[in-house]
């Protein structure tokens, strides 16, 4: 890129080249353009290589990209979120437990899913785990 394009090499650019071979089912360029990065992956790399590995169902890529985020300390959830689904898809329990073990220890928690719905002028929202409004609903009829 340097001598060829004038254009200097950095997280953005390498990111951009992770995603495309990515989205090409291109896994193994990838992990090895992550490898010769003259930088360490950023979470931002090291996510969208996460979420190739999902796509195709490549559970052994997502395991080397897994070994990166370990050293991160990221408090990004989603990340963690999307290395847990890999694995659950895979039936891999135990990589799992350690994702969530990974969660607890670094003090990371995911923020619950959520929506709202207008009904006769009243907003109720709705959090995930919460108790259902059906009671509050069938009120404001």
């Amino acid at each position: 890129m340097q001598p060829v394009h004038g254009i200097s090499p950095h997280n953005v650019r390498y990111r951009c080249m992770v995603d495309l071979l990515g989205r090409a089912g291109c896994l193994e360029e990838a992990v090895d353009l992550v490898k010769c990065m003259p930088m360490k992956p950023s979470v931002a790399i090291c996510g969208t290589l996460l979420a190739a590995c999902r796509t195709h169902k490549d559970v052994e890529m997502a395991a080397y990209a897994d070994e990166y985020i370990s050293k991160l300390t990221t408090q990004r959830t989603g990340i963690h979120v999307l290395q847990s689904n890999i694995y659950a898809s895979a039936g891999k329990w135990a990589h799992i437990a350690k994702v969530r073990l990974q969660l607890k220890e670094k003090g990371i928690q995911k923020v619950p899913g959520s929506g709202s719905i207008e009904i006769n002028g009243v907003i109720h929202e709705f959090i995930s785990g919460e108790e259902p409004h059906c009671s509050d609903v069938a009120r404001n009829k």
